[in-house]
């Protein structure tokens, strides 16, 4: 995550302005549209190979699509990891917009002075697993007062998709057991789908 390296390395949280932080808001979130949309294109080529591998005629062929099929996911999973960054730091960016709109109440509460004398790598960690924008005043405190009593619970996402698997798929594609558009891994990002 990079919400308070984008404005310069050290900057405290009081010093990032409101509009800078709209602005960035509004940028991440068209850049997470726009790899939604690349996932949603490479899913669709995905699903042309398997229905193309179903009518191959020989297994050079059904071995070569699947290779390529291969090359897809891999590309997909890269992307998706990708997006999922973008909306990691989109949620924090938008839990900071949401601490900035209440910055005057958290003076007053005395609650400003720890968050921008807090860690920015664990501010930000904080940040990226709350959702403050659904909660009243109160939950907002409740939730800030929470980040002292809290440690990151970060999960990593296995990457697959092996060829061996690829090509099964390929030969149930031409056996009529499975849909082209079944074949391909489970997950798959839902976004831009008609």
């Amino acid at each position: 995550m990079r919400i308070f390296q984008f404005k310069g390395k050290n900057k405290e949280l009081y010093e990032l302005p409101l509009n800078v932080l709209k602005i960035r808001d509004v940028h991440l979130s068209k850049k997470s549209d726009e790899l939604g949309y690349e996932i949603f294109l490479i899913e669709d080529r995905i699903k042309e190979l398997y229905k193309e591998a179903g009518n191959s005629e020989t297994e050079s062929e059904e071995v070569s699509i699947a290779r390529r099929i291969e090359s897809l996911i891999y590309r997909r999973e890269i992307k998706l990891s990708s997006q999922i960054s973008l909306e990691n730091e989109y949620r924090a960016l938008s839990n900071l917009i949401v601490l900035k709109e209440h910055e005057n109440d958290l003076k007053n509460a005395g609650i400003w002075n720890s968050l921008s004398g807090a860690n920015p790598e664990r501010l930000e960690s904080w940040l990226s697993r709350m959702n403050l924008r659904d909660k009243d005043h109160n939950g907002i405190i409740g939730e800030i007062i929470s980040i002292t009593s809290e440690s990151a619970d970060i999960r990593d996402d296995e990457i697959d998709g092996g060829l061996e698997h690829i090509l099964k798929n390929i030969k149930s594609v031409r056996n009529g057991d499975l849909d082209p558009k079944n074949a391909v891994p489970e997950r798959m990002h839902d976004n831009f789908r008609p």
